[in-house]
Formats: C-alpha cells, sequence, structure tokens
C-alpha cells in the first residue's frame, strides 16, 4: 500500500489543480471579459491556497495511515478536503466573477456565446387593469415566467462576438417574450385593443411604452436587459 502514495497524491494534485483552473486559456475564450485582474488574481491565490490544504490533508491522513495501517478514514478525509475545496472555489468564483448576475462568456468550436440569466420587471396595463401573465409559461429556452408575478426570466445561450456584442437580439425583444405569453402587443396594439379604440369608461385609449421611467418608442421591439422595469399601458 506504501508504493501507491505517490500515485495518490499525484492524483489528489492534478484533479485539485484542473478543478480550481480556467476551463480554457484566456486567449481561446471570453474568460477574461468575465472579470478583472483583481478577481482574476484573487482566484488564482485562492486556487494555490486550497491545493495547498488538499495536499496538507492529504500528508497528514497518508501518513496516519502508514502509521495505523486503516486507510478507509485517511481516504474519506481526503475526498471530503477535494470535495469541499471544489465548492468553496465554485461558489467564489461565481461570486466575484460576476457571474450570478451577467453569465458567463465563453467560445467554442462553434463561435462564441453568452450563457445568459438574467430578469426584468413588466407591469402591464390595459384600461386601468392590471394584466398578469399567466405563471410557469413559455419556453425554457426562451423568455418565460416562473412563479412571481410581472417578472420575465430568460436562461439560455446567445451568440456574441468577442466584443461580448450581441449577434441575435431576437430572445431578447418584448415581442419575443408578448408572442410566447399569448399577448397581442405592437406600438399600436395591446391586448384586445388598438389605438383610438374606447376603453370601458368610453375614454379613447393609446398604447404607451416606458423603460426605467423613460418613455421607450421602440415598442415590442425593444431589447430588454438585467434589471429593466417595462411598463406598458393602453390608456
Amino acid at each position: 500500500m506504501q508504493s501507491l502514495i505517490p500515485i495518490i497524491l499525484f492524483i489528489l494534485l492534478t484533479f485539485t489543480a484542473n478543478a480550481v483552473s480556467p476551463a480554457c486559456d484566456p486567449g481561446e475564450c471570453l474568460q477574461e471579459s468575465v472579470f478583472n485582474d483583481v478577481v482574476q488574481q484573487r482566484l488564482e491565490i485562492l486556487s494555490y491556497v486550497f491545493v495547498a490544504v488538499v495536499v496538507i490533508v492529504s500528508s497528514a491522513s497518508v501518513w496516519n495511515a502508514i502509521k495505523t495501517e486503516k486507510w478507509k478514514k485517511p481516504l474519506t478525509t481526503i475526498l471530503i478536503a477535494v470535495v469541499l475545496s471544489f465548492l468553496v472555489y465554485s461558489v467564489l468564483y461565481y461570486k466575484w466573477t460576476g457571474a450570478e448576475t451577467e453569465g458567463i462568456f465563453f467560445c467554442n468550436e462553434k463561435g462564441c456565446f453568452w450563457a445568459a440569466h438574467i430578469h426584468a420587471s413588466i407591469n402591464i396595463k390595459i384600461c386601468g387593469e392590471d394584466y398578469d401573465f399567466l405563471l410557469e409559461t413559455g419556453d425554457l429556452a426562451g423568455p418565460h415566467t416562473h412563479k412571481e408575478r410581472g417578472k420575465i426570466h430568460f436562461h439560455d445561450k446567445i451568440p456574441v462576438d468577442e466584443k461580448r456584442n450581441l449577434l441575435d437580439t431576437t430572445p431578447l425583444t418584448i415581442k419575443t417574450f408578448t408572442k410566447t405569453t399569448g399577448l397581442q402587443f405592437n406600438s399600436t396594439c395591446l391586448g384586445n385593443y388598438c389605438n383610438g379604440d374606447l376603453c370601458p369608461d368610453e375614454s379613447i385609449g393609446k398604447v404607451s411604452m416606458n423603460v426605467n421611467g423613460n418613455e421607450e418608442l421602440k415598442y415590442e421591439n425593444y431589447v430588454w436587459k438585467e434589471g429593466d422595469i417595462i411598463e406598458i399601458k393602453f390608456r
């Protein structure tokens, strides 16, 4: 069993180093655009710390196993150390790089993509009445709703160029969301009403749209972003 010690340590070091290192070279993917130099330095230091922790724990456990000739507990301790190090690093990576709010940018043989996970608030009133979208509706590969009322969700990949500009904005346009949820909406119509139609109180209605407190004239072609507050009215 003692002859296996170098092999065990080598496997542990290789696994840990790969787990805490970037998945690709910054020159071959858009990882450098995900986080700045300060965050990158933090992650590099953190990776060395975790490797050192795993090495120390592994060495102590193996040494104890040699003395006691009991291997089950030391190997379990080593495994726990590796798993915990990987999990902690993953959580910190997710927080520090902005992946939680900005998503991840990456490239492969098919091109560059933005793995987005974004949300926006949307409030629609028709003739003074709130319009509620159905919950848990829409394709998960496109804009959809979950259990919160008045919130758009999107978590899928979108093609981008090397400067992170969207090559296809269609999935994030308002019309894609309203079409998915079955609501008619454009610059002249909202639901069953179009400009010039009378509301139940006999007032003449007109479609209007505000985004983050400002008038938005792109209407159904507006490309929404993380944190947008969208208000659409027919009044």
